[in-house]
This record gives C-alpha cells, structure tokens and sequence, in this order.
C-alpha cells in the first residue's frame, strides 16, 4: 500500500467540533453551514431538519462537488426521499451522518484530493437524553439454583 501525506494547505478543513458547533480552519459556527474547500456558506438554510425543502438540496446539487455528506446534528435522521431528487438528476453522491462523522469524513475525502461538500444541520437546541425512573433490580440466590428479584426505588439508593 502506498501512503502519502494529504495535502490540505489553503483548504478548509474542521479543526475542532462539539456540542452546537464545529470549528473550520480554527474559526467558531453554530450555525447551518456548507463547508467547501475553497469557501464557506453560513446559513445555507433557515431550516430545522423537519422542514428542509427541496430548494435546500438544489444548492446543495448546484455545487462543483462529487459527493455531498449531510450532517444531521447529533442524531443520524434521512431526508425524506422527494427532497433528493436534486441530488439524484445532479448525479451528486450522498452520505448522511451525524454532524462529528460527517466533519471527520469531510477531512479524509479533502485529504485524498476529493470534491466533496459538508452540509450541516444544527439542531435549534440540543437534544438531551430522556430519562425516565425505571425501577432498580438485583437478582439474588436465595437457594442455588432459584432467584429472587428485588425491586429498589432509586432515590432510596
């Protein structure tokens, strides 16, 4: 195998992400964003994922790009199949991810010379986990052989 060092000088490339943002050539967005390798476009779209629109994914398909990875936020979510018929006429590849995959995928396919454009979704706020109060249960042998459940509340823990 012949390995060479990628060559991303003068590119854009994602330097940092986190919660509600990523960095591109160490410079801060929280917002929507398309990152290119020669340019950036904040604020692609007004929209939240639940109301992308067709016109979302024409610019995306209007662009000198392969391959376009789609970054969903912090979930993986698909588009709805009639939002990628711009993309499928463009004959334009692409990828759906969660917005860290996406900004770490970006890097390697601009790494090996590739036309690719990153579109990112940020979510309006960010999603926290549900939680819900399950009871806790531990199993105990009471005889060899025969379980026994136990059920505890958690605030008693």
């Amino acid at each position: 195998m012949k390995m060479q060092l990628a060559q991303t000088a003068g590119q854009n490339t994602f330097t940092a992400y986190g919660e509600g943002y990523v960095s591109v050539n160490a410079v801060r967005h929280s917002c929507n964003l398309v990152v290119l390798p020669d340019r950036l476009i904040p604020d692609w779209t007004k929209a939240g994922f639940e109301t992308l629109s067709v016109g979302d994914f024409e610019l995306l398909a209007s662009l000198d790009t392969e391959i376009v990875l789609l970054g969903t936020g912090n979930l993986i979510r698909f588009p709805r199949p009639e939002l990628l018929r711009p993309l499928i006429q463009a004959q334009k590849g692409l990828e759906v991810m969660d917005i860290q995959a996406a900004c770490r995928t970006y890097n390697v396919l601009i790494g090996e010379g590739r036309k690719v454009a990153a579109g990112l979704i940020f979510p309006d706020r960010p999603i926290e986990p549900k939680l819900e109060l399950l009871p806790l249960c531990r199993l105990t042998a009471c005889v060899p052989g025969h379980f026994q459940r136990q059920t505890y509340r958690q605030n008693s823990l």
